[in-house]
């Protein structure tokens, strides 16, 4: 446990106090200590940043209000003193908001807002002790609490509590043991105590927000990655399968999307092109196409793994016997089949050509043969030599 808490406050990008206003356990700190990166401690000040440019001109007109409501409430001793510190106060506040609204990343974030809560304080534990009025501790109690929502950084909250129990130390020295004074002292503490609790659960908040978006982020920046390297490596295969010699088809639902230049040829297409949106199964030969649609389905899932011999459609005189091979992918996305054609022509006999041309074979051949036959016959050698030569010629040449 302890090597591996060391290795992890050496692999943390910043060197942080211990969060204790965001943590409640050590195992809790040693994940807060290393999470405190870089970019959290960024979108913290960013974070503080728009509470200032949401908060300070409410804060300025309330003390603008306080102003006058302190010439007209306070008694005569107090009132002028509150009133010039509201309106110093509120004419601050107002110009340290029109300067935040203009800069859109101010680098005095932290320091602007400790100023912010210093000037609070300032008001509420002077009028609770010009005013002696121990009701006015609730001017400090607003102020505590307000400080847990308002805050974000540890330093500048520790302060601002810091600073209102001391304000209110002083008050409370020279009025104790008041019952009311030991009434709103325990007040203090309780206000206090909520306000770290409620500091503790935005920073920690906050802090599980900003590590989901940032994992959000990091999967949708790898899922980009992944997807750019998958189309490259798809215009890869599809480069080189547009090239290879061997005949490839892609089709979707029997549509073809793709088809390379093999393809083109071997089906008498001419380009590739000229196949993209026609069907697939329109190229076999009829009287084999059930036969292909059983052992194509059978293929794609995954049933068969043979080829399968077949032709395809007529083209003039010509009956392209292929080898069929069939497998299923993903083309864009979608599911599609993979076909293969392969020509299987070669030192193969054409039998259904032969029985289509015996008649006229045979046609040809009969005269010459009745002939040589009737000569032989009667004895008439010359007649038989001259019908032999007929037939031999008609038979072509011996290989």
């Amino acid at each position: 446990m302890g090597a591996e808490w060391n290795r992890q406050r050496s692999s943390s990008h910043l060197a942080y106090p211990v969060d204790w206003f965001g943590s409640g356990s050590r195992s809790h700190y040693r994940r807060a200590h290393v999470t405190q990166s870089p970019e959290l401690a960024q979108a913290r000040l960013d974070q503080q940043h728009l509470i200032l440019r949401v908060a300070l001109p409410f804060a300025a007109a309330v003390y603008l209000v306080l102003a006058v409501a302190h010439l007209l409430v306070l008694p005569e001793g107090v009132a002028m003193p509150m009133a010039v510190l509201s309106v110093a106060t509120g004419l601050l506040f107002s110009a340290i908001a029109v300067a935040t609204r203009r800069l859109t990343a101010p680098k005095h974030t932290t320091a602007t807002t400790a100023l912010m809560m210093v000037l609070a304080t300032v008001n509420g534990t002077a009028h609770l002790a010009l005013t002696g009025d121990a009701y006015q501790t609730t001017n400090l109690i607003l102020i505590v609490v307000g400080a847990s929502a308002l805050v974000v950084s540890q330093a500048v909250f520790a302060a601002a509590l810091g600073f209102t129990a001391g304000g209110f130390a002083v008050s409370f020295a020279n009025h104790a043991p008041d019952p009311l004074w030991v009434h709103f002292a325990f007040a203090v503490a309780m206000s206090g105590m909520l306000s770290l609790a409620i500091f503790r659960s935005q920073r920690a908040a906050f802090t599980r927000r900003f590590d989901a978006e940032r994992a959000r982020d990091q999967a949708e920046l790898e899922r980009r990655v992944q997807a750019s390297e998958l189309l490259a490596h798809e215009q890869r295969y599809r480069l080189m399968v547009a090239n290879t010699p061997v005949a490839t088809i892609v089709h979707h639902n029997g549509s073809i999307v793709f088809a390379n230049r093999a393809a083109a040829e071997i089906s008498g297409s001419g380009r590739p092109e000229d196949l993209i949106g026609s069907r697939f199964f329109d190229l076999i030969e009829p009287k084999d196409l059930e036969r292909v649609r059983s052992w194509h389905e059978a293929a794609l899932a995954e049933l068969e793994s043979d080829a399968l011999e077949c032709r395809l459609r007529s083209l003039g005189e010509h009956w392209p016997l292929v080898n069929l091979s069939a497998s299923a992918i993903r083309w864009d996305g979608v599911p599609a089949g993979l076909v293969t054609l392969a020509d299987a022509s070669a030192g193969h006999v054409d039998v259904r050509r032969l029985d289509e041309e015996m008649p006229a074979w045979k046609a040809a051949l009969r005269e010459p043969v009745t002939a040589a036959q009737k000569a032989m016959k009667d004895g008439r050698n010359d007649d038989l030599s001259m019908q032999l030569t007929v037939l031999s010629r008609l038979l072509g040449p011996a290989e």
